[in-house]
């Protein structure tokens, strides 16, 4: 490579580190090399200071460095976002979670509310009807026992003819 193109390719990389804001000193003192003015004649025998390789490997090395610096504190700040981001994601499931902890409590304890009406419903109707069932049943038994008492003959003959009907189809 000739002076030229390294000093050429000096200028590209010294505008790359200078973006990275690593702020890493060149030979010319400065953090970036001059801008290239394209009326210059490259070729023209103008003096050019080179650095020299050890101190371009010295500024190479630097630049690295502070590039791995650079790298480190953002993948610091990314992982320290993430972190935020992630307490967040928990807090506002942990809220979320709560609140329908909440409305599930109220909708249990009114369907249990309704349920519990509608059985107190059903029992009173079941009690209900259970009392007029003792009543029709006692209205029966009286009406029985005034029938037996009027037609007593009636009644014992009846019983014997379902007696012998009883006892002819058990002795078959």
């Amino acid at each position: 490579m000739n002076i030229w193109a390294a000093n050429v390719f000096l200028r590209n990389t010294a505008g790359f580190v200078g973006w990275l804001g690593t702020g890493a000193a060149f030979p010319n003192g400065t953090s970036t090399y001059p801008t290239n003015n394209m009326s210059e004649n490259p070729f023209s025998e103008k003096p050019v200071s080179t650095p020299s390789p050890s101190a371009a490997a010295s500024d190479l090395r630097s630049a690295a460095d502070d590039f791995a610096k650079a790298t480190g504190e953002t993948a610091t700040n990314v992982k320290d976002r993430a972190l935020e981001t992630g307490n967040a994601l928990k807090a506002t499931a942990i809220e979320k979670a709560d609140h329908y902890k909440t409305v599930a409590s109220e909708k249990a304890e009114h369907y249990k509310t309704v349920a519990t009406e509608k059985a107190n419903q059903a029992k009173a109707n079941a009690q209900q009807q259970w009392g007029e069932t003792q009543v029709k049943a006692k209205e029966m038994h009286v009406t029985a026992e005034d029938y037996i008492r009027q037609n007593p003959t009636k009644t014992v003959l009846g019983a014997l003819g379902v007696g012998f009907l009883i006892g002819l189809i058990t002795r078959r």
